[in-house]
């Protein structure tokens, strides 16, 4: 079954991050639920939103997960 999740969301590269709801696609038989309370964003996120590292947009951002 589908969930939704908060995650920042980036529609361009260099576009200001918005959170926003997101669908998650059905959870796999080798994939667990994780509760995450907070996120970091790191350079290499930073590095992706300005285009520097090539990522496909929207991207969601902050994988640094606590």
């Amino acid at each position: 079954m589908a969930q939704t999740a908060r995650a920042l969301v980036a529609a361009t590269a260099g576009a200001t991050l918005e959170l926003q709801d997101v669908l998650l696609d059905s959870l796999r038989s080798d994939e667990a639920i994780v509760e995450i309370h907070a996120v970091g964003i790191c350079h290499a996120d930073i590095s992706c939103l300005n285009g520097i590292i090539p990522v496909k947009f929207p991207h969601v951002f902050g994988h640094e997960g606590t």
